[in-house]
């Protein structure tokens, strides 16, 4: 699932308890990533949880975390993703492709950096050795 419109002042800490107390899960069993900053100042957190734990989270829609209301949001289950070559529907253990990717940034296709630090133009490195639009 996705918080949207956290504040400043909410702490990762803060939104897997309140997950784990309206979901009835424990507070180990809520996994986080990093807050992101959206463009409007507002953050957004993605958030792992059990199944049961998601669906009542998410069925509610928003949920008070502090003095905020924040918007919850259904995540679809990504398919399958090569770390090594980088396309889909299969995995690193069966993966064929001479292509070997692992150190480029997933966002921009280049090396040096990750994803999460990445400020360049999002561009898909798969299209762009095809000849197709990359951006």
């Amino acid at each position: 699932i996705r918080l949207r419109g956290l504040e400043i002042s909410t702490s990762e800490e803060e939104a897997a308890e309140q997950i784990a107390q309206v979901g009835g899960c424990g507070v180990a069993e809520v996994q986080t990533g990093l807050m992101r900053t959206m463009p409007s100042g507002s953050r957004s957190l993605w958030m792992r949880c059990p199944l049961a734990a998601a669906r009542k989270v998410a069925e509610r829609g928003t949920l008070s975390i502090g003095w905020t209301q924040v918007k919850v949001e259904w995540l679809d289950v990504r398919p399958l993703q090569c770390y090594k070559c980088l396309e889909r529907g299969h995995v690193q253990q069966t993966c064929d492709s001479k292509a070997d990717r692992r150190q480029n940034c997933y966002r921009c296709g280049e090396t040096g950096h990750l994803a999460r630090n990445c400020t360049a133009s999002a561009r898909c490195v798969i299209c762009a050795e095809a000849g197709k639009p990359a951006g």
